[in-house]
């Protein structure tokens, strides 16, 4: 494997937001977070998760835009501990690409809460209506 600033592994990582991250902040006001990130290793075989560390206006990002299911394109460093450390994530759009899109596809289902956390509404749910919390 390739060296990456000659601490570890370059890590280029697509895959889905399997849970909601916890934002925590230091003493000096920057954000930081941990992600578990799904991948399918084939149709077969079930998934991989990798713990991801993200820092800055990138942990925030992800927690005020972000939902379950989101597909994340994310590059940093594979560090000894397993993790990968952020240095860059994208978000990424994968129209009919399988079950959740298909669920979460028309925007009607979906509804804005404070502070822009995306929300969504099942079938069985009147989704003519917006749920603030």
């Amino acid at each position: 494997m390739k060296l990456y600033q000659k601490t570890g592994c370059r890590a280029l990582l697509v895959g889905r937001l399997k849970e909601m991250p916890n934002l925590l902040m230091d003493d000096r006001g920057k954000f930081s977070t941990k992600l578990i990130i799904a991948t399918k290793k084939s149709e077969n075989n079930g998934e991989l998760s990798y713990r991801v560390f993200v820092q800055g206006e990138s942990a925030l990002r992800i927690r005020q835009f972000g939902f379950i299911g989101l597909y994340l394109w994310i590059e940093g460093d594979f560090e000894n501990t397993g993790e990968i450390m952020a240095e860059k994530i994208s978000f990424l759009n994968f129209p009919g690409s399988g079950k959740i899109d298909q669920d979460y596809k028309l925007m009607n289902d979906f509804s804005y809460r404070e502070k822009f956390e995306l929300f969504y509404i099942p079938d069985h749910q009147n989704s003519e209506f917006v749920v603030l919390h």
